[in-house]
C-alpha cells in the first residue's frame, strides 16, 4: 500500500526552525489609560483603547459508559486520568507563531473537568439501544488488517455499522434526564461495550452527507471513512437550553478503525517520517506488551484524548489564522471570488456549485452576507504559467523549481510564485464590491499536470504572507482521477479552504496553549487523527459537509472579542471629538449591546454573543465616520518570539495548510 503524505520540505520557512514563544501579560485585558468624559464614565462593557479578554470557565463533562473502575491495564483510574489534563487555555492565532508572532484571540478559558460514571442502568439501556441499531456487514478493510497482525489479542469474525449521529443524539438525549449532565456544556462520553453478553464487534458510519458534486456517499462506501468516534452535530434550533448541543464520544471498543490507525499493532512509523507514531488500540489490546509499545494504561490514554483531541482540538479550538480578517474594519459583507482555469476538456461549471459554497459559509457566520462569483480565467495565461512554476517547486525534491518571478522570492524558490501571481493580479482576480474579498484560484487541470510527486498529492491550501502569517488567498485543485478515486469535487475543496481563510483549523492538529505545544497528526500525536470523527468539512474523512457546533464555537467566540475589542480601539479617538449628545447615546447604546454580548457570551450562546457584539462595533463605526474619525482599526498588536518557555511544534510533518488529495491508488 502507498502512502501519499503532504509534501515535506517544499521551502525554508521561518516555521521549520520555530523559536520559543512566551504569552505576555498583555493578552490579558488591560485597563485603559483614557479618561472618559463624565458622560461617558459608566460605561459598563468597552474598554476605551480595547485590549478586553473574554475570561470564561469552561465546564467539561467527561462520562465514563461501560469502564470498570481501578488502576489495572484495562481499567480506568480516575486519578491518572486527570493527571493528563490541562486547567486553562489561553487562545492564540495559531499560524503566525510559524513566524515567532504570538496574536491573542482575546479569549481566555480556565478548564473544569466533571467525571461522572454511567450507572449500571444507563449502560445497560444505552448498549441495548447500540445493539438495535447494529446492522451486519463484512469486515472493514481495516479490521482484516488487523485480523493479519501477529501480536493482536484477539481475531474478529464479525462487524457491524452503527449510524454515529444517532448514537450522538441518544447520549445528547439522555445525559441530563439521566445523568445530570448538561449537554449544552462540553461534553465527552467514553465508551466501552467490549467483555458483555451482547458485545458486537463493530464500526460507526456516518451516511448522510454524499457529496455536492460526484454524488458519492463517501460515508457508504468508505472503509476509511468507519470510525470509532463522533460528534459536533449543529442542532438548527438556534441557540436554547435544549438546541444546543455540544456532545464527542469515543468508543474504545469500535473499530480498529482507519483514523486511529490502531489496527497496527506492529509498526513504529506508520507514515514513514523516522518518528515512533503513538496510536491508541482498541481497549481490548490493553495489557498486550508484544505490539509496537506496550499497552498498559487506558486511563492515560484515554486522558490524552480528552486533552489533545476533545478539548484542544475540539472544545477550544484555536483559529488557524486571524477570524476578524486581514482588512481595515471587521467586514460585514464577504465575497469569495472563485477564478477558475479550466485547462481541460470538462467545463469547470460542472465541477462547482457556487451557491452550495456560499449556502454553507453564510450558515457558519450567519451575522455577515456571504456570496460567490465565478470569474473563468484565461487559459493559457499568466495563471496557468505562475501554477506551472508553483508545480515545479512541489515536484523537485530540493523544493527549489525554476520560478516565475525571478528575484523575488526571499527563499529562492518557486513555491511562492501562485503568491505573486495573486499580489500582481489582486483587482483582475476580485469584484470589490463587497466590504472584503476571499480570491480563489481554483484549477481544472489534468492528470499530467496534478501536484502528485514523490512526496505524496495536495489538492488545495489556505497560503499567508510568508512574512507575519496572515492569510492571503486559497489555492484549490482538481482533476479527473483524483475526482473518480477520492470521490470529491471543488465543492467541498473551497467550502473546506475558505473555512480556513475564515479561521477554521483541521480537527486533527492543533495547539495546546498551556503547555505551548503546537501539534500534528504524527509521531507523539499520531492518535489525534481521530478529530477527524467530527461533524465539519474540515476534516479528511469526507462525510461531513456542514459546518458543526465546535466549528461555529471557534469563530464565534473569535469574533465577539474581535467585535467587542476593536469597538474599543475606536472609542479611543471619539472620546475628544464627540460633539452632541446624540453621539453620548449612540455610544451608550453600543455598550448595552456589548453587555449583552458578555452575558450571552457567558451564557454558551456564542452565535448571539456575536451577532450582540457586532451590532456594538457597527454603532460606534457609524459615530467614528460622522466624527471623520479614522475608522481603521489594527489588530491586537502581536509579541515577538522572546523565551525559551515558548511554542514548540511537532517534529516531522508539513504545513498543515497543505490538504492532502486522497490517493487513487490507496482505495477508500
Amino acid at each position: 500500500m502507498r502512502r501519499l503524505r503532504p509534501r515535506v520540505g517544499l521551502r525554508v520557512r521561518p516555521w521549520l526552525e520555530l523559536v520559543a514563544v512566551v504569552l505576555l501579560a498583555s493578552m490579558t485585558a488591560t485597563v485603559a489609560t483614557t479618561r472618559p468624559a463624565a458622560a461617558l464614565s459608566r460605561l459598563r462593557t468597552l474598554v476605551i483603547g480595547g485590549g478586553r479578554t473574554m475570561a470564561q470557565p469552561l465546564d467539561i463533562n467527561v462520562v465514563f459508559v461501560g469502564f470498570p473502575l481501578g488502576a489495572g491495564p484495562g481499567q480506568v483510574d480516575l486519578r491518572a486520568f486527570r493527571a493528563e489534563l490541562p486547567t486553562e487555555s489561553d487562545s492564540v492565532v495559531r499560524w503566525p507563531l510559524n513566524y515567532g508572532r504570538v496574536v491573542p484571540v482575546g479569549t481566555n478559558f480556565p478548564l473544569r473537568y466533571h467525571p461522572t460514571v454511567a450507572p449500571a442502568n444507563f449502560d445497560d439501556r444505552f448498549f441495548a439501544y447500540l445493539s438495535s441499531i447494529a446492522t451486519p456487514h463484512p469486515l472493514t478493510r481495516y479490521q482484516q488488517l488487523y485480523n493479519g497482525q501477529a501480536a493482536r489479542s484477539t481475531t474478529l469474525t464479525a462487524n457491524s455499522w452503527i449510524d454515529a449521529p444517532s448514537v450522538e443524539r441518544w447520549l445528547g438525549d439522555h445525559a441530563r434526564t439521566d445523568l445530570g449532565v448538561d449537554p449544552r456544556q462540553d461534553t465527552l462520553f467514553f465508551i466501552d461495550w467490549y467483555g458483555r453478553p451482547d458485545f458486537k464487534f463493530h464500526v460507526f458510519t456516518v451516511t448522510n452527507s454524499p457529496d455536492p458534486d460526484t454524488g458519492v456517499n463517501t460515508g457508504l462506501v468508505s472503509d476509511r471513512a468507519k470510525v470509532a468516534a463522533w460528534g459536533g452535530t449543529y442542532t438548527p434550533g438556534h441557540e436554547s437550553r435544549d438546541g444546543t448541543r455540544r456532545v464527542w464520544f469515543d468508543d474504545v471498543s469500535a473499530g480498529p478503525d482507519y483514523a486511529s490507525g490502531g489496527w497496527d499493532l506492529a509498526d513504529r512509523d506508520v507514515d514513514g517520517d523516522g518518528y515512533l507514531d503513538y496510536r491508541i488500540p482498541p481497549v481490548w489490546e490493553y495489557r498486550n506488551t508484544a505490539a509496537y509499545r506496550p499497552f498498559t494504561s487506558l486511563s492515560s490514554d484515554l486522558g490524552k484524548l480528552a486533552r489533545y483531541v476533545a478539548t484542544d482540538e475540539l472544545f477550544v479550538a484555536s483559529p488557524l489564522y486571524s477570524p476578524r480578517l486581514p482588512s481595515s474594519t471587521i467586514p460585514s459583507s464577504v465575497e469569495i471570488d472563485v477564478n477558475t482555469f479550466a485547462d481541460t476538456a470538462t467545463p469547470t461549471a460542472a465541477l462547482l456549485k457556487p451557491d452550495v459554497v456560499a449556502a454553507r459559509e453564510q450558515a457558519l457566520q450567519p451575522y455577515n452576507e456571504f456570496s460567490v462569483q465565478v470569474h473563468p480565467q484565461p487559459v493559457p495565461g499568466p495563471g496557468l504559467d505562475a501554477y506551472k512554476c508553483w508545480l515545479t517547486a512541489y515536484l523537485d525534491p530540493a523544493g527549489v523549481g525554476t520560478t516565475c518571478y525571478p528575484g523575488r522570492s526571499p527563499y529562492g524558490t518557486a513555491a511562492e510564485d501562485l503568491l505573486f501571481y495573486q499580489q500582481d493580479h489582486h483587482s483582475q482576480l476580485t469584484t470589490g464590491q463587497h466590504d472584503f474579498a476571499i480570491p480563489v484560484l481554483l484549477y481544472n487541470i489534468p492528470d499530467d499536470l496534478a501536484p502528485a510527486g514523490p512526496y505524496g498529492a495536495i489538492s488545495g491550501l489556505t497560503d499567508d504572507d510568508w512574512t507575519t502569517g496572515t492569510q492571503t488567498y486559497v489555492f484549490a485543485m482538481t482533476w479527473p482521477s483524483l475526482r473518480a478515486g477520492s470521490w470529491f469535487g471543488a465543492t467541498q475543496e473551497v467550502t473546506h479552504e475558505v473555512g480556513h481563510f475564515l479561521g477554521l483549523p483541521h480537527p486533527h492538529d492543533g495547539v495546546d496553549n498551556q503547555q505551548r505545544i503546537m501539534f500534528l497528526s504524527t509521531g507523539p500525536f499520531f492518535f489525534v487523527r481521530a478529530g477527524d470523527a467530527v461533524q465539519s468539512p474540515m476534516s479528511y474523512l469526507n462525510v461531513a459537509h456542514d459546518f458543526g457546533q465546535f466549528d461555529r464555537d471557534v469563530l464565534d467566540r473569535s469574533m465577539t472579542a474581535a467585535y467587542l475589542n476593536a469597538a474599543g480601539a475606536l472609542l479611543a479617538p471619539i472620546i475628544s471629538r464627540r460633539e452632541s449628545t446624540r453621539d453620548d447615546i449612540a455610544i451608550t447604546e453600543a455598550d448595552y449591546a456589548a453587555t449583552r454580548a458578555v452575558r450571552s457570551f457567558a451564557d454558551m450562546n456564542y452565535t448571539t454573543a456575536a451577532t450582540e457584539a457586532k451590532a456594538a462595533y457597527q454603532q460606534i463605526l457609524t459615530v467614528a465616520q460622522g466624527l471623520g474619525v479614522s475608522t481603521t482599526v489594527a489588530p491586537i498588536v502581536p509579541k515577538a518570539v522572546a523565551s525559551v518557555n515558548g511554542y514548540s511544534s511537532t517534529p516531522g510533518k508539513p504545513s498543515p495548510r497543505l490538504d492532502p488529495a486522497a490517493s487513487v491508488d490507496d482505495p477508500w
